[in-house]
């Protein structure tokens, strides 16, 4: 795909990521007193703006600080979900517990969370025992975090979105032991040799499976991209920031109209 085209179907997303960005900083500022959990949710946003750099780059099959294809794809995931996703969940897990002290508890993870990313990054670009302390270090985040929401009385939601709040929580712990595994030297699937700058790996297969219609990416992947986002954003304004509009307008978006 060429740069002009991915500039153009990118350029609208990161620039809604942006004011929605701007939007919740300026919330977070109005209140009367600071609180913690609002303007991470504004600066997850940050991460938002990084995935589509690094999506734009897989896209256009470019090479981004030394990494190429499958690379950058992964990257992008990596800023998504390690960056905005684990971090806006911390972030609202503080507005569903009571108990102080837990909430006390959530809020210092609102600062691990970027360090353990920072770290992760490091590992990735090849510095000694960064893999180890990024695997340890989010795993003790995950974990501490599904306890802290555990027992500190998370009543401030139904009981429907609360299960489904654990369920959250308790995914990334079960998927972060293959990754101790291999951050320690013991993978329990073997892999290709991913360390240095740039990595090497065949990505014949990889790609293959990425995407049903062959190697490159259609309009019908990108219109299922938007959609999941869309929906994803949809039902955080419908159960988590009941009083913020805007996250349900765009959620609308995801509706697919009647032939």
């Amino acid at each position: 795909m060429n740069l002009a085209t991915v500039v153009v179907i990118l350029s609208p997303p990161c620039i809604l990521a942006v004011y929605l960005g701007c939007v919740r900083l300026k919330r977070a500022y109005s209140l009367s007193e600071p609180i913690p959990e609002e303007f991470a949710l504004a600066f997850a946003w940050v991460f938002v703006v990084g995935s589509l750099v690094w999506l734009g780059a897989y896209l256009t099959d470019s090479t981004l600080l030394g990494f190429s294809v499958p690379w950058t794809w992964l990257a992008a995931a990596h800023f998504a979900f390690a960056g905005f996703g684990a971090l806006t969940i911390t972030a609202l897990s503080c507005r569903v517990v009571s108990d102080t002290r837990m909430r006390r508890v959530l809020r210092i993870l609102l600062v691990a969370h970027p360090t353990a990313y920072l770290v992760t990054a490091a590992g990735i670009l090849g510095y000694p025992y960064c893999d180890e302390l990024g695997a340890s270090g989010y795993m003790l985040i995950f974990t501490t975090q599904l306890w802290a929401v555990s027992v500190g009385n998370p009543d401030r939601i139904e009981q429907f979105p609360r299960r489904l709040l654990t369920v959250a929580l308790l995914i990334p712990v079960i998927t972060l032991i293959p990754a101790l595994s291999w951050a320690w030297g013991r993978p329990l699937v073997q892999l290709s040799n991913t360390r240095g700058s740039p990595p090497t790996l065949s990505t014949t297969s990889f790609e293959s499976k990425l995407h049903k219609h062959g190697d490159n990416l259609t309009t019908q992947d990108l219109i299922k991209i938007l959609a999941t986002v869309s929906m994803m954003i949809d039902h955080v304004g419908m159960f988590f920031l009941v009083d913020d509009l805007c996250l349900r307008t765009l959620g609308r978006f995801a509706l697919i109209p009647d032939r």
